[in-house]
């Protein structure tokens, strides 16, 4: 099982790679604990745009999936810049 690899920022300020994982690719293990499984639900879609907005800027997008998109590019783009 291959795990996701996301880039964080350590308690520093340096990258550093952190791995998550799929649900779907665990399986339950006898004794372990069940993950928490959380989702983004229609009810949350303007909290969740208001904080976008307010750390990167208002979005042209109407669709909530490509306002994602679009704040996830700017937000790498913030800190990874073609200098």
């Amino acid at each position: 099982m291959a795990g996701i690899a996301l880039i964080s920022r350590d308690g520093r300020g340096k990258p550093k790679l952190r791995y998550v994982y799929d649900i779907a690719d665990t399986r339950p293990v006898r004794g372990a604990k069940m993950p928490y499984l959380w989702e983004v639900t229609q009810a949350k879609h303007d909290a969740i745009r208001e904080a976008l907005e307010r750390q990167y800027g208002p979005s042209g997008e109407m669709d909530f999936g490509n306002q994602l998109m679009e704040q996830a590019s700017r937000a790498v783009n913030a800190v990874y810049r073609d200098d």
